[in-house]
């Protein structure tokens, strides 16, 4: 709604200043000022709460998945530490305490079994103690750059930023705001995947182009550079129109990156041409000239770029068919395909989904194990509360379904009793024909 009132208002006007002078310049009209004004600190409101109820909802997600990828990056790269503290507890004969280690130990056990270590833990406060100010800001420092470094905390933070500079500097700020229908829809967000998917592929084939162009640009200024000449400069102006726009190195390298990439003919459909009868080797120099630039840089190169692109368009897609495929037809917590379940149980793959391998009955086991006592805990609770800690899966029912045992054991025990039939039969039939 703001962008549309200052697309259709903001226009440059005479604008009259406090010493009666005039000045040209861009403005916005009364009326529409005070309602972009209201809009605008709707949009300011909103926007922070926005950004409080993340920080209510995510953050502490982000900081803890932060602490463990960090963690398992470490436990593989600081092998030698690991083995020195694992002496450490064995030479003890009490549990570690923050309090009697130095801080080089400290911050060992932090890099290796992060902030949710039980050493940091104290049972008398049940709270959090890392052993001293330094120690809780290493923490909170390592925590905030996981926050920052998430992709949503900083778009929703530059989002209200904006909303504040359009109300105090200038109601164009309200443009970024715009940028959020990315997020609402899935089809714009694979638009900036499939250029940022093989990002690097296409800055080094970009940067390949630049240095051809580049060398291309040295040859013109040597060679070509009368045919740099633009008649649209100083255009209307007796005597002035047109000039050179290759002066420099720099210039040239510059007009040929310009005119080159923009021009669907490629740098030659820019420069000018003389005729054979004036300058013949500057003819046969530019034709050799325009047409290698044509078939490598605009052809060639431009051609690898857009084909990056493309074909991150369908590794995306065949992702997106793949996860598709993966939901409809593969239980989420035993992985059996569909095929498999309609085949060897009676009510099939979605009963099976729905009331066996619910993922939500899951959740629940879970929330309720959190909620509940330690001391309160069975034998199974306890297994799979331990297991839940050490961050392991052993607990769910991999390529198991009870159901589907139970109907291949009774398939397997009625064909058995028809097979016993069947040879009772036969037994029968042979006693008739004897008699």
């Amino acid at each position: 709604m703001i962008g549309g009132v200052i697309i259709t208002t903001f226009r440059y006007e005479y604008v009259l200043n406090p010493d009666t002078s005039t000045n040209y310049d861009a403005t916005i009209s009364d009326m529409p000022s005070q309602a972009i004004l209201y809009l605008g600190s709707v949009q300011a409101v909103t926007s922070f709460m926005l950004v409080v109820g993340f920080m209510v909802n995510s953050a502490s997600l982000i900081v803890k998945a932060g602490w463990r990828q960090r963690v398992a990056q470490n436990e593989i790269e600081m092998l030698v530490e690991k083995k020195e503290l694992q002496k450490l507890r064995e030479s003890q004969f009490k549990e570690l305490v923050p309090n009697d280690l130095p801080i080089g130990t400290l911050r060992t056990i932090l890099q290796i079994e992060g902030p949710y270590s039980p050493v940091f833990y104290d049972v008398q406060t049940e709270k959090r103690y890392f052993g001293g100010f330094s120690m809780d800001f290493e923490y909170y420092w390592i925590s905030l750059t996981f926050l920052i470094s998430n992709n949503t905390f900083l778009f929703n933070v530059m989002y209200f930023v904006f909303s504040i500079q359009g109300l105090l500097q200038s109601p164009v700020f309200y443009s970024f705001h715009l940028v959020d229908v990315i997020n609402r829809f899935s089809a714009l967000q694979n638009v900036i995947k499939a250029v940022t998917l093989n990002l690097g592929q296409i800055l080094m084939t970009a940067m390949l182009g630049m240095i051809i162009i580049y060398n291309y640009s040295i040859f013109a200024f040597l060679f070509l550079a009368d045919n740099f000449f633009d008649a649209t400069i100083n255009k209307g102006i007796i005597n002035k129109a047109g000039d050179s726009v290759c002066m420099s190195l720099l210039h040239c390298y510059f007009s040929t990156l310009n005119y080159g990439l923009r021009l669907g003919g490629g740098i030659g459909e820019f420069m000018t041409t003389t005729t054979e009868e004036f300058n013949r080797p500057n003819l046969i120099i530019k034709f050799f000239f325009d047409l290698s630039y044509f078939l490598i840089i605009t052809t060639i190169i431009l051609n690898v770029v857009f084909g990056i692109i493309i074909d991150s368009f369908a590794q995306l897609r065949e992702e997106l068919a793949m996860k598709d495929d993966d939901i409809k037809n593969y239980c989420f917590m035993c992985n059996i395909d569909r095929y498999t379940l309609d085949r060897d149980t009676e009510d099939g793959f979605d009963d099976h989904s729905e009331r066996d391998h619910n993922l939500w009955n899951y959740v629940y086991f879970i929330i309720h194990l959190k909620q509940k006592d330690v001391s309160d805990y069975n034998g199974t609770e306890t297994y799979i509360n331990a297991l839940l800690n050490k961050e392991e899966i052993d607990w769910f029912p991999a390529h198991k379904s009870i159901r589907m045992t139970q109907t291949l054991k009774a398939r397997k025990k009625e064909d058995k009793n028809t097979e016993e039939k069947g040879e009772i039969e036969q037994l029968q039939h042979k006693l008739d024909d004897f008699d």
